[in-house]
């Protein structure tokens, strides 16, 4: 068996950025999951060792690598977490 395409080229879209996303089930019955910017070279990939972890933590790490590919939103979501608290 080799390894199969789950799912190719999906569109995402967060903000103005826009992603594609493809699932490769692999033959160790692992899920690589390959996400690229449309708009750069920015591509980043990893390994889901089971359904169940691709459908629990897979949205959060595409937000989480949307963050890593803008600075600027990442800053600033930070800041809008922050309590506004600068403990001396």
């Amino acid at each position: 068996m080799s390894k199969e395409i789950m799912l190719e080229n999906k569109q995402v879209l967060i903000g103005e950025s826009e992603y594609r996303l493809s699932i490769i089930k692999t033959l160790e019955e692992s899920y690589e999951a390959h996400l690229s910017d449309v708009n750069s070279q920015f591509s980043v990939e990893r390994t889901f060792n089971s359904l169940l972890e691709i459908e629990n933590k897979l949205m959060s790490w595409v937000k989480g690598m949307n963050s890593y590919n803008n600075p600027e939103v990442r800053v600033f979501e930070e800041l809008r977490r922050w309590d506004g608290v600068i403990e001396v």
